[in-house]
């Protein structure tokens, strides 16, 4: 169960439109602040108390990690969602959607799931009303630039400012990881998907400049500084999943039958050497594989990246692509034609599928001086070969989820 449409800031295949590829900047928040001010004082006639926003993500290294209580490496990206809102007097929610003119309408007393987006900002308010009790209710429009649907945590980004909203009426301190604890039981509890915690944490505990080392078990988010060296490039397929309708519930299952074979707690605890004579299938040793492989990889790049070592790096990357596509099996033809063009071209120091998979989008670690080359061969080889027009987002670590206004 996937969000509506998004207006989404991206440049398509056409060369004269390659020059474009940039982030936006101070310019875009400042402007998108204004909108998201006065279109909520044309909705409800009055203008908001407060505006929150909240970051996608991408994940360098580190996939279907979370809940194997492993390792990842991510980091906040630009696009976001933007959510201003006024509070009621009563507990109902009043949202309206301007990415496609929709809206929700729920009474936290009584949740009934919608068949929408809004079933991720009620998972929100059922699970923020367990923990704080008597949260209320309030109106609020939602505007984002964020692609939803490629593997950018578009459903987490939309938990995360909702918590935020939820907090801040409720003058609740914000703690980044207590509130990505209520985004997880939101998707676990409500939504019904099996995810980790990566999406959430990414989304809340950014610190601009900065990649996440994050470890799952402890929920210890360790502040890695991005060089400067080097650029990061999100390919977006145009290919998109939905995780409800997908194996990745599937894959989270696989792992636990794993973990408990080998007589584990999480398939962090296990060890190359336990696979001999373990008993588990083929397939289950390759999934255990790709988790121990995967965790090992993450500490591999940070190392890297730390020395300026780029083509190890991209390296790690590349072959946690393989392992994502051979022994996850979470990846699909369209993606392995954009990680293989992106590592077979000068200046792209690795690449590979980024998020749950089964659709979504590639991240390439790239020189900077040659990031619109590579984007512009890439776009123009992937439409050629497959029929779909990707876009390219270049990518910079962003700040979490905050309140912009007042």
């Amino acid at each position: 169960m996937m969000l509506s449409d998004c207006l989404v800031m991206q440049v398509h295949l056409h060369m004269a439109l390659v020059e474009s590829v940039h982030m936006p900047g101070k310019e875009f928040h400042r402007e998108t602040l204004s909108s998201t001010f006065d279109l909520f004082q044309v909705r409800f006639g009055r203008p908001p108390d407060l505006i929150a926003r909240s970051p996608g993500r991408v994940n360098l290294i580190g996939d279907h990690t979370d809940y194997n209580l492993g390792f990842s490496l991510s980091m906040a990206i630009e696009q976001s969602f933007w959510l201003a809102a006024g509070p009621r007097r009563d507990r109902r929610v009043n949202l309206h959607s301007e990415l496609d003119a929709s809206r929700v309408s729920f009474n936290i007393n009584s949740l009934e799931p919608v068949k929408s987006w809004g079933v991720y900002v009620q998972g929100i308010a059922r699970a923020f009303d367990h923990l704080f009790p008597g949260a209320p209710g309030w109106d609020g429009l939602v505007i984002a630039d964020l692609p939803v649907g490629a593997g950018l945590s578009s459903s987490a980004a939309l938990e995360m400012v909702t918590a935020r909203v939820f907090a801040g009426l409720a003058q609740v301190d914000w703690d980044p990881l207590e509130m990505a604890r209520i985004g997880w039981r939101a998707e676990n509890e409500w939504v019904g998907i099996e995810s980790g915690l990566l999406d959430q944490i990414s989304s809340a505990a950014a610190i601009a400049g900065h990649l996440m080392l994050i470890d799952f078990r402890s929920l210890e988010v360790q502040q890695v500084e991005f060089p400067s060296a080097v650029e990061v490039l999100i390919f977006d397929s145009s290919l998109r999943r939905e995780l409800t309708s997908t194996a990745y519930n599937d894959r989270r299952a696989e792992s636990f039958d794993a973990a408990r074979i080998l007589g584990v707690d999480s398939l962090r605890d296990a060890s190359l050497r336990d696979l001999d004579d373990s008993g588990l299938s083929e397939m289950l040793v390759r999934r255990v594989r790709h988790v121990l492989n995967e965790n090992r990889m993450v500490h591999d790049v940070v190392d890297d990246l730390g020395r300026g070592d780029f083509r190890a790096a991209g390296q790690a990357l590349a072959k946690s692509h393989q392992s994502l596509r051979d022994d996850y099996e979470t990846s699909v033809p369209e993606i392995d034609l954009l990680v293989e063009l992106a590592n077979g071209i000068d200046g792209c120091h690795g690449a590979r599928m980024t998020g749950g998979g089964f659709g979504g989008s590639v991240v390439a670690l790239v020189e900077p001086t040659a990031s619109l080359a590579i984007a512009s061969t890439i776009l123009g080889e992937f439409e050629a070969r497959s029929g779909l027009k990707a876009s390219v987002l270049t990518a910079t670590p962003q700040a979490g989820t905050s309140v912009v206004y007042p």
